[in-house]
C-alpha cells in the first residue's frame, strides 16, 4: 500500500504508521487502553509488589490525534 487511505481502515494492533493531521504527517498508532491514536504517552511503573488496575504500570498522558488519512510507514533506505 503506497497512498493515503481512509482513517478507518488504519490499523489497530499498535503498528506504527504516518497520520496526516492539518497537512501534516505524524508517527502514530492506536493505543487500546486509550481507544485512540496517540503519537506518545508516558508510563508510570509501579514499585516491586505494587499494582494499579491490576497492571503494574498505568500509561498517562497521551498525545491524542484525530486523523482523516493514513499511509504505512516504510523502513528508510540503507
Amino acid at each position: 500500500m503506497s497512498e493515503w487511505q481512509p482513517i478507518e481502515t488504519a490499523p489497530k494492533d499498535g503498528t506504527k504508521f504516518w497520520g496526516l493531521i492539518d497537512g501534516d504527517a505524524i508517527s502514530m498508532f492506536w493505543h487500546d487502553d486509550f481507544g485512540e491514536f496517540v503519537s506518545s504517552y508516558r508510563r508510570m511503573t509501579m514499585a516491586p509488589g505494587y499494582t494499579i488496575n491490576g497492571k503494574q504500570y498505568e500509561d498517562h498522558s497521551p498525545e491524542i490525534h484525530k486523523p482523516m488519512f493514513w499511509i504505512e510507514r516504510k523502513e528508510p533506505p540503507k
